[in-house]
């Protein structure tokens, strides 16, 4: 069978949702140091490579993070000292010339390259912690493209509320392995994510303060998924506010209700966005009243419940 095409961009700027599962879906990281270690890896890499992180949630047979892929003009030293930092985690180091830089400088702005260290790593841990050989994971890394407002909020609320969904906990805050949790513990330092300008949260001034609130709406998610009433805090009754538009109950709903398509989607966002993603990587054939079809038998669910939801 044909595999469907990773969608790919080569904008500046394009966040996307990533995860992958371990092989039949084994919980290789059932323990709390593999935990550790996997969200380390993590910070370690997006350090090297030109990657904003947003979310991150690591269970115990896979993982799941949002990310900014950053293409920034990236200068020699800049490509040096990644390089270098590259080079320390490895066995049998390699030195720097000048002729690396176009290949690294095209490797580090590569989500394909820091998704392909990032489960190699993760492979050889784990394998060498058993003292296995043999493919940790089921298949290829899974990656969604991400619009700037609704797709971004409902996967990143999706990420976060995965621990969960998966009986854990009883709210993010309270998981120590996903972002949401580690900064409730120790701020951002100790979470290593950076919180986005999410649209919706205009209301708060300072990165904290977003922080904070988001993590208000996920507790407002998660009393939801327990059947408990929340106590909307202040500033939660802001959110309430900013997101009318959005109608926030709803978007708690989708997020419990819906939670796989964040993932089996190859875009998720406004209708616009998913029209401009086929439009851009011309996923359907031209004539075709089938506006989400991004390849046979494989559509955006995202937008299954909207105004295509009777094909």
């Amino acid at each position: 069978m044909a595999r469907i095409c990773r969608l790919k961009s080569h904008l500046d700027g394009q966040a996307y949702h990533v995860m992958n599962r371990t092989v039949r879906q084994a919980f290789l990281f059932d323990d709390d140091v593999s935990k550790e270690w996997i969200y380390q890896k993590i910070l370690a890499l997006a350090k090297i490579y030109t990657v904003d992180l947003h979310a991150i949630a690591v269970m115990s047979n896979h993982y799941h993070i949002m990310l900014t892929m950053q293409k920034p003009i990236l200068t020699e030293k800049d490509v040096e000292v990644r390089f270098a930092r590259y080079q320390h985690r490895l066995r049998h180091p390699q030195k720097w010339y000048e002729w690396r830089f176009n290949e690294w400088a095209t490797r580090l702005t590569d989500l394909s390259r820091f998704m392909q260290d990032l489960n190699r790593s993760i492979a050889l841990y784990i394998n060498g912690r058993d003292q296995a050989k043999g493919a940790l994971w089921g298949n290829r890394f899974k990656s969604t493209l991400l619009d700037d407002g609704d797709g971004f909020l409902r996967c990143m609320a999706y990420v976060e509320m995965n621990p969960v969904k998966a009986g854990l906990c009883q709210k993010p805050s309270e998981y120590r392995w996903c972002s949401m949790g580690r900064f409730h513990r120790g701020g951002k330092k100790a979470a290593g994510v950076n919180f986005p300008k999410i649209k919706g949260f205009d209301f708060a001034k300072t990165t904290a303060q977003r922080q904070k609130a988001f993590r208000l709406f996920l507790d407002h998610i998660a009393d939801r998924e327990h059947n408990l009433d929340s106590k909307l805090e202040v500033d939660m009754v802001e959110l309430q506010k900013a997101l009318s538009s959005w109608k926030l109950d709803e978007l708690a709903d989708w997020v419990l209700r819906r939670t796989e398509w964040a993932w089996q989607s190859l875009a998720l966002g406004s209708e616009s966005y998913c029209r401009d993603v086929i439009q851009r990587f011309k996923l359907q054939s031209p004539g075709l009243n089938q506006p989400f079809e991004l390849a046979t038998g494989f559509c955006n669910t995202h937008m299954r419940a909207g105004p295509h939801s009777s094909r």
